[in-house]
């Protein structure tokens, strides 16, 4: 079966999912954060903002690339083309949608530091 012969387990997959959703959750906080600090104190949480978002960055292109080097191609093995075309669209669309939003947030941090 597929979860027998797969690469990693479905568990680190999810584990990974949950670790980015936690991870955008503490970006955003930090973001809301910014508008009232002033002076040091703002360049402080402004780096530490970008620092996340490079750890936060990695472990996303971490995550995609285990997607499409295994998982993607275990599910093509296992199942039918019809059944990964639809499998595949779906992935897409939420990584797609996971990425729009994390750009957003992006913008959202350089426009705050072009206002500071």
């Amino acid at each position: 079966s597929l979860v027998e012969e797969a690469r990693w387990p479905l568990l680190i997959y999810e584990k990974e999912h949950d670790k980015l959703e936690q991870m955008a959750r503490k970006a955003r906080r930090q973001l809301e954060l910014l508008p009232p600090l002033l002076g040091r104190a703002r360049r402080r949480a402004i780096l530490d903002v970008l620092d996340h978002e490079r750890v936060l960055k990695s472990v996303m292109e971490h995550h995609e690339e285990r997607e499409e080097q295994a998982l993607l191609p275990e599910l093509e093995a296992f199942a039918s083309s019809e059944i990964y075309q639809q499998a595949f669209a779906q992935v897409s669309s939420v990584w797609q949608q996971y990425l729009a939003s994390i750009e957003s947030q992006r913008q959202a941090l350089d426009e705050r530091l072009r206002r500071s």
